[in-house]
């Protein structure tokens, strides 16, 4: 029982950041611009993509 209280206790601190990393892998996530570098006509068409 102290193993899986363990290894619960890693899936509670770990599952907010990997919800975070699967937006950013399924392209749900949008990317910061910091309005410097991309035009907005092609800012609002961008998705972020892995790979």
């Amino acid at each position: 029982m102290p193993t899986i209280r363990e290894l619960l206790g890693v899936l509670r601190n770990t599952y907010p950041r990997n919800l975070i990393r699967s937006a950013y892998y399924d392209a749900k996530e949008r990317f910061s611009d910091f309005d410097i570098g991309i035009p907005d006509q092609i800012k609002n068409k961008v998705r972020a993509m892995i790979g």
